[in-house]
C-alpha cells in the first residue's frame, strides 16, 4: 500500500516536491485541487505503480526541463 509520496521530480507540474510537506495517506485518500495542480500527474503515478509500466510518468515529463525526472514513494509491504 501506498504511504506516502517521498518526492516528485519533473513530472507534470512538480518540478521539485521533495521540500513541501505532504500528509501520509490511509486506505481512503481524497484528493482536491483547481485545475493545472496536479491530479491528473498523481493519478498517472498511481496507474503507473499499479500497472508496472512507466510509461504513464514518463508521457508527462515536466515541459522545458532537461533534468531526469524521478518518483519517491514509501510503500507498507502489507
Amino acid at each position: 500500500m501506498l504511504k506516502k509520496f517521498i518526492a516528485i521530480k519533473n513530472v507534470g507540474r512538480f518540478r521539485n516536491s521533495a521540500g513541501t510537506p505532504n500528509p501520509q495517506l490511509k486506505r481512503q485518500t481524497f484528493i482536491a485541487g483547481a485545475n493545472g495542480f496536479g491530479k491528473t500527474t498523481i493519478c498517472a503515478i498511481l496507474r503507473s505503480l499499479s500497472s508496472g509500466e512507466p510509461a504513464h510518468v514518463v508521457g508527462r515529463k515536466t515541459l522545458g526541463s532537461t533534468d531526469p525526472l524521478s518518483v519517491e514513494l514509501l510503500l507498507d509491504s502489507g
